[in-house]
């Protein structure tokens, strides 16, 4: 072995003791040996980063569990597949409203394309709005403002060149806020829809709830999120980011186990109609919600459908049944 092979691997054996620490997990010496080894390993071996190996416990897979696991380049060869043509509608929050309009439940006003006399008239009967980037994703930049006291037409010379999307803030039902009322909880539905354009399955389906005071639930702005049975069942454990298991909301101390979600048919349908307004888009994530009266919104569409965190939910590499729904 070269100088620079001992190094090199010298620098990696430290990268992975970092990660143990920020996944607070603990080995023995001889155990710790072993996971260098692997982790290492498996970075090249099956193209997973760290953050995979520890989130999904890769120490404790196999290597036929491990080689289920999905990469974020096998996610984006497989999204450049599934989702052809579909122009910047699910990465563009002013043109998925557009075009979802009817779906949406709530109103919005694009700052850069609207006057101050448009957003005063806008703003006159809502006590709060929420802020988007046109572009942002994971729950980015995306904030509530209260507008008691506020001169509205000062904080539109403030914001309208910030290219944010303005929304009329959401009120959700009440039995899914009761598990974290800080954030707005949304139902993360996957679809895909089959190659004729007509029919569409639900392979994955998730709640997901902010933890802490945080007004979104992305599990990469540090929420939890559960899956969901066919029967709108929730499963024993929620996961974050990071592997870390909760029986129980951290906020509600509200039992996941066996949790029955009320009108789950009706989400799954309406995920559906989602899905066959842009049928090209055959590979999507959907975040949907009830709001106060029991209606169905959309929130946004999502190309990537975040795989790996789906995997980290689920516990296992779903690269099998993916393959398998490419020609379905």
């Amino acid at each position: 072995m070269s100088i620079f092979e001992k190094i090199s691997i010298k620098r990696q054996v430290k990268i992975v003791d970092d990660y143990i620490k920020k996944y607070n997990v603990s080995f023995t010496p001889k155990q710790l040996k072993r996971i260098h080894k692997d982790a290492i390993t498996s970075r090249f071996k099956y193209n997973v980063n760290y953050d995979v190996y520890f989130a999904n416990k890769f120490y404790l897979k196999s290597h036929k569990e491990k080689k289920e696991y999905c990469t974020t380049e096998w996610n984006i060869k497989y999204n450049a597949f599934m989702n052809k043509n579909i122009g910047d509608v699910l990465n563009n929050k002013v043109a998925f409203n557009e075009r979802f309009k009817k779906y949406l439940g709530r109103d919005f006003i694009y700052l850069n394309k609207s006057t101050n006399e448009q957003f005063i008239d806008f703003c006159k009967d809502k006590q709060e709005i929420m802020l988007k980037p046109i572009d942002s994703y994971g729950g980015m930049g995306i904030k509530k403002i209260s507008l008691q006291g506020v001169d509205i037409s000062k904080l539109y010379n403030e914001l309208s060149n910030s290219n944010m999307l303005v929304e009329q803030v959401i009120h959700q039902d009440a039995e899914i806020s009761k598990f974290n009322p800080f954030s707005v909880n949304t139902f993360r539905v996957t679809t895909i829809v089959s190659k004729n354009g007509k029919d569409v399955v639900i392979p994955y389906a998730f709640l997901r709830m902010g933890i802490g005071e945080k007004e979104v639930d992305n599990l990469g702005s540090g929420g939890i999120a559960v899956e969901i049975d066919k029967n709108g069942i929730l499963a024993n454990v929620a996961i974050n980011l990071l592997g870390d298991e909760f029986l129980t909301h951290p906020y509600s101390n509200i039992k996941f186990d066996g949790y029955k979600i009320k009108n789950w048919d009706s989400v799954i349908e309406f995920a559906k109609s989602l899905a066959l307004e842009i049928p090209n888009a055959r590979y999507i994530g959907w975040d949907i919600l009830f709001d106060e009266n029991g209606k169905l919104c959309v929130i946004e569409g999502n190309e990537q459908a975040c795989i790996t965190g789906t995997q980290t939910i689920i516990g296992k590499g779903q690269r099998s049944v993916l393959t398998k729904l490419k020609n379905f």
